[in-house]
């Protein structure tokens, strides 16, 4: 099993990863013909990240008090496994969900140029996937390096998550009015067999 310090490493690149494989496959999307803006779109994912890095960049004190001295603790070495699985499995999640939408992708909720309704691959259980695969990750980096950087990034990011779910859920069920409300009623949002 590798130390601590190696773990921080493995999660890191796996993060690494999907980060380079989000900017090259962001390269041949369609246009979007209508997307939220200001504080309803990328912003306020922005703001969310920046707040979780300056809480974990300026006040470690308040992280150990809270969660312990987690970079110097011994971890329980089943724990630590199973959160390196869980990262891996969110983040092989999130890509297949991300190259299974092809170029309807956007990084913002958007409606793009000739939009198509993807209901296959992941999204035959669940219709955002992405999201599923990146919450997945974050609570696997938690275990994996027990670093509260990744506690405040998952709360952050599960609430930009849910926002944005409803945004986009407002616009394919404007854009495909006969199709999406099926859909939408035999499969789950985010959680298999829960919401």
């Amino acid at each position: 099993m590798p130390n601590l310090k190696d773990m921080n490493n493995i999660v890191m690149g796996a993060w690494l990863v999907l980060v380079l494989f989000w900017f090259l496959s962001a390269i041949d999307v369609k246009r979007d013909i209508r997307k939220a803006t200001g504080l309803r779109g990328r912003s306020l994912t922005l703001v969310r990240l920046i707040v979780a890095l300056a809480l974990t960049y300026f006040f470690p004190a308040v992280t150990t008090k809270i969660f312990g001295q987690s970079r110097t603790t011994p971890q329980d070495v089943t724990m630590r496994t199973a959160g390196l699985v869980l990262v891996l499995a969110g983040i092989a999640l999130a890509i297949w969900a991300r190259s299974h939408l092809g170029k309807n992708w956007s990084s913002h909720p958007a409606l793009k140029e000739n939009h198509e309704l993807i209901t296959t691959g992941p999204y035959g259980t669940i219709r955002h996937p992405i999201y599923t695969g990146v919450l997945a990750a974050f609570v696997g980096s938690v275990f994996a390096t027990m670093d509260a950087f990744w506690v405040y990034l998952f709360v952050l990011m599960a609430i930009t998550f849910v926002h944005r779910i409803n945004i986009e859920e407002e616009i394919m069920m404007q854009t495909f009015p006969d199709t999406y409300p099926a859909y939408r009623s035999r499969t789950k949002a985010l959680i298999p067999f829960i919401w």
